[in-house]
């Protein structure tokens, strides 16, 4: 029985590989693989060069790296000079879109700055067209075909976050970006904007700004937007100044318009009423321009937050006092900082981990408002979609969309996923449900994503028993909310009530064993029935409120085998 296509390129690429470990590249190891290049060269149609190395990129992406010349010259036990002899072979790959191309930033050991170097991995639909044992087609589609103009908008956006991420280069865009245009003339948004004679760099902008529209941000930094559309730094800096000064063209055709800023790099830019108007009239938007601006739910702003007086045990107070302190932005910068000069990952994550009721939610909320930060956070019930595939999209998007804020504010914001029990527990093994495939696919790229993060995770659980250990590594501070003892919960009573004595606060902490929650739900009635009734509650009164929130049937209360009688004021004989 003759192997499907997927096993033979497969199994002809990793023999490839495999031999070409310590080769050198001496030209009897081409002769030893000859017939395994003859394989990958007629089913790719290219040359046996190109073949071989499609074949040793196709490993390093499977595997989850990219390949780099050093990095390859490392696996062929050769020079990086050397493999620039092969340079075209690469190049012509990448003209056939078999190789993606990035350019990335890398630290020498003997030079402090940055420098620009170059990876290749294998283009996504190259792969799926092995795995699904399908002949390779001549030329390789840029991109799925747009049913309609929302989907085309979202996958133009997508690239452009690729380019900022250093996953795609500008060329590919610009070039993908054509095609697009070329095709869809039918969509009347993109007719109307290909009539306006606005660059390609112009349009992309504009494209950039619509795309976070529909998500429902009304507004971005001016300092943000000119990245992938603009190319090399000085470009965008000249952009950016040509942009303020008016004279960009889509200011100066009444597309776009500046906001008020004190500073330069404080500018932000929105969507004109007329632009609003246009992307109405050509059905971009379904309804009118102003509801689109309410879909921020998921973003919270200090201002948003009371102060409110915290109380912990001494150890849980000092840590996260410690970690605070951490987030004001001097000591936040000076950190990473250090972090990334030893080459470590410059992001914090911290895990809350308790009992219902301790205080986890509200110390985040505290938190952002002493630190100035925004938070984004993360409904969970929301992120496990069992439809395949969306609950990754979704888990992929959370994390651009970070990145992306990231950017647009001075202060790096919080990433809060709340109640993460479910999406961080322990991944199944070997189980064939849909739901553990799709939890574990979500925890897989929740896992790759916090490897690389770079800003601040907040999450929060009540399980921490069944935290899967290849999270619970990846949480820099771990803090435990304990329920708090009889002082401190004597001092929270004292604290939410003070015309409580000091004796009536000790009563109620030592004869109810109550959460910081359960002790504001008893303060919530109070402040109810004294708005209802026009009256100051008595201290038997609030007993009352106590017993009903502890479900206190009658005077008797069994702990274990020891039974435990309220006198009159609740307390305990």
């Amino acid at each position: 029985m003759s192997r499907s296509i997927k096993e033979r390129i497969l199994q002809t690429a990793g023999d490839i590989y495999d031999k070409s470990y310590d080769s050198h590249l001496k030209p009897e190891f081409f002769e030893e693989i000859d017939q395994h290049l003859d394989v990958l060269a007629h089913y790719f149609k290219v040359s046996k060069m190109e073949a071989f190395f499609i074949a040793n990129i196709l490993s390093f992406s499977c595997s989850d790296y990219r390949a780099s010349y050093d990095r390859l010259a490392s696996h062929f036990r050769c020079s990086s000079t050397k493999l620039l002899l092969y340079n075209e072979h690469v190049e012509q790959l990448c003209k056939r879109r078999i190789l993606r191309k990035v350019n990335t930033s890398r630290r020498s050991r003997f030079v402090t700055e940055y420098y620009q170097y170059v990876e290749y991995y294998i283009h996504a639909p190259v792969l799926q067209i092995i795995l699904r044992s399908e002949e390779f087609p001549d030329v390789l589609p840029l991109y799925d075909a747009f049913n309609d103009i929302y989907s085309l908008l979202s996958k133009v956006y997508d690239f452009i976050l690729e380019v900022n991420e250093e996953n795609m280069v500008e060329e590919e865009l610009f070039e993908i970006f054509n095609e697009i245009e070329a095709s869809y003339q039918h969509f009347e948004f993109i007719r109307r904007l290909d009539g306006l004679g606005f660059t390609i760099n112009q349009k992309l902008v504009f494209i950039q700004l619509t795309s976070l529209y529909l998500k429902g941000i009304q507004s971005f930094p001016v300092r943000s937007i000119f990245g992938a559309s603009h190319g090399k730094d000085e470009d965008r800096k000249r952009m950016k100044q040509i942009f303020i000064s008016g004279e960009y063209a889509l200011v100066k055709n009444g597309w776009v318009e500046i906001e008020e800023a004190a500073f330069f790099d404080d500018a932000r830019m929105c969507l004109t009423e007329k632009a609003e108007a246009i992307l109405y009239d050509c059905k971009v938007l379904l309804r009118d321009p102003v509801d689109a601006i309410k879909k921020q739910d998921y973003i919270l702003y200090p201002s948003q937050f009371p102060i409110r007086k915290l109380i912990f045990k001494d150890k849980q107070a000092e840590q996260l006092h410690f970690f605070q302190s951490l987030l004001q932005e001097d000591q936040f910068k000076q950190a990473q900082e250090k972090l990334l000069s030893k080459g470590m990952i410059k992001g914090f994550a911290a895990l809350f981990y308790g009992q219902p009721g301790t205080g986890k939610t509200e110390s985040v909320y505290q938190i952002a408002k002493a630190t100035n930060r925004l938070i984004y956070k993360v409904d969970i019930s929301k992120s496990r979609s069992l439809w395949f595939g969306e609950s990754e999209k979704l888990i992929k998007k959370i994390f651009k969309e970070y990145r992306m804020l990231s950017k647009s504010f001075d202060l790096a914001p919080i990433l809060f996923f709340n109640e993460a029990d479910a999406i961080f527990s322990m991944r199944k093994e070997l189980s064939l449900s849909d739901v553990s495939q799709t939890e574990n696919r979500i925890q897989n790229i929740l896992l790759e994503e916090l490897e690389r993060f770079e800003g601040i995770l907040i999450a929060t659980t009540n399980l921490v028993n069944n935290l899967d250990k290849a999270f619970e590594r990846r949480f820099l501070f771990k803090i435990h909310f304990e329920q708090p003892n009889v002082d401190a919960k004597a001092e929270i009573w004292k604290t939410k009530m003070p015309a409580l004595t000091s004796q009536e606060c000790s009563i109620l902490a030592g004869s109810f064993d109550f959460t910081g929650g359960q002790i504001d739900n008893v303060i919530r009635k109070i402040e109810i029935d004294e708005l209802l009734y026009n009256h100051t509650l008595k201290f038997s009164q609030i007993i009352q409120f106590c017993k009903e929130e502890g479900m206190i049937k009658d005077k008797v209360q069994q702990i274990g085998f020891a039974a435990i009688r309220y006198d009159e004021y609740g307390g305990t004989n």
